[in-house]
């Protein structure tokens, strides 16, 4: 019996984990197609809305990872890469030569919280899909 186990079981309890992580990723970058609004961010655990003149930031993912971004007036458009080792989600603006590392640390339908890689200070924000 523990012959079978080894030989038939183990692999292919392997071979389902591997297609459930793969899954895992590709439903991450399907979850992360969106317009996103900031609805709050965090520092050393303190929350704060979102400062005056950013209510109507909004940063959009699209599926052939093309990024675009509005911010207090200023306009970003780029691309977007998602890493699944280390789950993390990178903005780059080639033509302003601009690049945001950001880590998913949690994603459901309509809800992301990221973090904003930093050498300051770490900021967390939550993000919500708007239609």
């Amino acid at each position: 019996m523990s012959s079978f186990i080894s030989r038939i079981v183990f692999p292919l309890l392997l071979f389902y984990t591997t297609i459930a992580q793969s899954q895992e990723v590709k439903d991450t970058e399907a979850l992360l197609i969106n317009k996103w609004k900031l609805e709050k961010y965090e520092i050393n655990g303190t929350f704060f809305p979102p400062r005056e003149g950013h209510e109507t930031d909004v940063l959009i993912l699209s599926e052939d990872h093309k990024a675009f971004s509005s911010s207090n007036g200023t306009i970003l458009k780029g691309t977007w890469t998602f890493n699944k080792e280390n789950k993390s989600l990178i903005i780059e603006d080639t033509q302003n030569n601009f690049k945001l590392n950001l880590k998913v640390l949690d994603i459901q339908k309509g809800e992301c919280k990221i973090e904003i890689v930093s050498e300051e200070q770490p900021i967390k924000a939550y993000l919500k899909a708007i239609q």
